[in-house]
């Protein structure tokens, strides 16, 4: 996290780290990333408003396709653009390459007024609530994926079927004890993640073939959704270095085991656990059980 304030600041941050290229990143509701590369005098002439996109990136759907007939909302007008603005606090040297450095973004309408489908710009109310009721969040993530032995390339030329789990074909009852090639990869992901300032605390073997879990250290909840998307992002782009392939599908084959991201959720106030009450039977407090239940209610929006 840098503490920029200014565009001054963020000028002469760039010159210290010799940045050139800036790549802007930020999610749409389905949790695509998306964004766009900009030239450092560029961004800097954009700020503090930030470059503007086509919003059609809400409508883009897995496939990388846009259906026909989408529409987010009145407010969206027709092929309208969208503002990115950047969080200069989440600017980092990103290393995908040389002299690159990345940020996170939020939606905005080119009005300057919210996005309101920004996930982004959601976050930050319900944070900004819960800081004004006394209490703050502690988040951790465990992202799971499974990485194949063939590369984006040849996975989509066999239609993504029948591939090869990077640690073999069979689930191994020995999670230590795997491939090298398995092992390079995560290896690899776990510099790129340090490289980025994204705490991981440790990556292992999952159930299933191919499978891994990467865990990172609790943090706030804009930080951890901010930290899961970089890291989805550094998985792909290590998986594109070694010429491997991966997926973060649930379920990607009638025999492969199931996969998925835990979001590990509490909330504290002066700094103590307020989902832990020592008095209470089960230990569970009557904030955390009044916190299911709105989870609960609202799942189905979700």
């Amino acid at each position: 996290m840098t503490k920029l304030k200014s565009t001054d600041d963020a000028r002469q941050w760039f010159r210290d780290n010799d940045i050139r290229t800036v790549r802007l990143q930020t999610s749409n509701p389905d949790g695509q990333v998306h964004g766009k590369y900009m030239l450092v005098e560029n961004f800097l002439s954009s700020l503090p408003e930030g470059s503007t996109i086509g919003d059609t990136l809400f409508s883009i759907d897995v496939s990388g396709h846009t259906p026909l007939s989408w529409a987010v909302g009145n407010w969206r007008g027709n092929d309208a653009d969208i503002a990115m603005e950047p969080d200069l606090s989440t600017l980092t040297v990103d290393p995908y390459m040389e002299g690159l450095a990345s940020v996170v973004c939020y939606f905005r309408q080119t009005n300057g007024e919210d996005c309101p489908v920004c996930p982004r710009t959601l976050l930050r109310r319900q944070m900004d609530r819960l800081d004004a009721m006394g209490y703050e969040t502690v988040v951790a993530v465990e992202l799971e994926a499974t990485a194949f032995c063939e590369s984006f390339d040849e996975a989509e030329e066999k239609g993504f079927r029948d591939l090869t789990p990077l640690d073999g074909p069979k689930t191994r009852q020995s999670p230590i004890f795997n491939r090298r090639r398995f092992t390079d990869y995560v290896s690899g992901v776990a510099g790129r993640l340090q490289a980025l300032g994204i705490p991981c605390d440790g990556f292992f073997r999952e159930m299933g073939a191919g499978q891994f879990e990467v865990n990172v250290k609790p943090t706030d909840a804009m930080k951890a959704a901010d930290d899961a998307m970089r890291m989805r992002m550094a998985c792909r782009e290590v998986a594109d270095d070694l010429d491997r392939s991966l997926t973060f599908m649930p379920v990607c084959g009638d025999d492969m085991f199931v996969a998925g991201m835990h979001v590990n959720v509490s909330l504290r106030s002066k700094g103590k656990n307020t989902f832990y009450d020592e008095r209470s039977p089960n230990k569970q407090s009557a904030v955390m059980r009044s916190f299911l239940g709105g989870v609960m209610q609202t799942l189905q929006g979700a």
